[in-house]
């Protein structure tokens, strides 16, 4: 006995509409087992990325806001390459097309540039250009894998920043304080290092990257040398200059969030659990300097996502769980 094809209504014809059609459309036999509809004002699919808006220019897509797409969009590019493939395996587009292929759709980008404003010393301020280099990265975009543990980010997070600061803090290795030495020597690390963040960057290292294995008192000598580590930062002597003061920014922005998650618990419960509060004063209250989370890097976090209620950039509001996930993953 035939049944009826499963009823599906689709309400919108945006971007994560048609993706979710997309992905019933790849279950065998699915024209016999459902029946899509969409419900969409107007003719066009596509939400803010709908095609037909310039009719001088080919049709084109001109989706407002930043056309990037970060390369840890696992589901993103692979979803495309999806879509790439199949239209010429159809027919349905040429490979030679201008656009045929993925490859010729997306060009890949390894840095950015960020407007930062300084105030000089008569009062005035000015922008000054700032540019962010990331190492490239091997392999395809949506080739995705396993992801990092939280507590691996922590990891990786402090050994970029202890390289931002070598060569920048004093030629004298400042010692441990008295109360790690014992267990830093049981651990074979150094007990003179060229800062502070260099020996919570050691003594992470030497710990699984699954926070379930930690003891208490690991945990709490961790809690311990990232708030030796904010208040050597607070009077430390980074140089002068624009280098010295934009990494001054990422070390109390990173500082300020090695802080929180462990005083958050977030290697076990995950970055969720912090989603119901706001990026900027979680940082803030975490130890953060206003002038980082005020910053010209900081500040990208919310115009990249729009992450402005209302458009009013005085107003933020972005979840401190999916920021700090975005972030390190970027």
């Amino acid at each position: 006995m035939q049944t009826e094809p499963r009823k599906i209504a689709i309400i919108g014809g945006g971007v994560g509409a048609v993706t979710a059609a997309y992905a019933i459309t790849q279950l065998p036999d699915w024209q016999d087992r459902y029946q899509i509809t969409f419900y969409q004002i107007g003719w066009r699919l596509g939400g803010k990325g709908a095609s037909g808006r310039n009719a001088a220019r080919g049709q084109r897509i001109e989706e407002h806001g930043l056309h990037i797409w970060a390369g840890f969009y696992d589901n993103g590019f692979r979803l495309m390459r999806d879509c790439y493939e199949a239209l010429n395996r159809t027919g349905l587009r040429s490979p030679d097309a201008p656009l045929g292929t993925l490859d010729k759709a997306f060009r890949g980008l390894n840095h950015f540039l960020l407007a930062d404003e300084v105030t000089q010393a008569d009062g005035t301020r000015s922008l000054r250009p700032w540019r962010i280099d990331f190492p490239e990265i091997a392999g395809q975009p949506g080739e995705g894998g396993l992801l990092p543990t939280p507590f691996g980010y922590f990891k990786a997070l402090l050994q970029a920043v202890a390289g931002f600061l070598d060569g920048r803090v004093g030629a004298t290795p400042q010692e441990i304080p008295a109360r790690f030495q014992a267990e830093f020597a049981r651990r074979a690390l150094p007990l003179a290092a060229a800062s502070p963040l260099h020996h919570l960057r050691s003594y992470a290292a030497t710990l699984r990257d699954n926070a379930f294995d930690h003891t208490t008192s690991q945990t709490l000598y961790l809690a311990a040398l990232v708030r030796h580590a904010q208040i050597w930062h607070a009077t430390a002597d980074l140089g002068g200059g624009d280098t010295a003061r934009r990494i001054g920014y990422l070390v109390s922005l990173s500082l300020a969030f090695c802080r929180g998650a462990i005083d958050n618990g977030l290697f076990r419960k995950g970055f969720d659990a912090i989603d119901d509060q706001e990026i900027s004063t979680w940082l803030l209250q975490c130890g953060a300097s206003r002038e980082a989370v005020y910053s010209a890097v900081f500040r990208g976090c919310y115009d990249y996502v729009f992450g402005y209620p209302g458009g009013v950039t005085d107003d933020r509001e972005v979840g401190a769980g999916t920021a700090i996930r975005g972030l390190l993953r970027l």
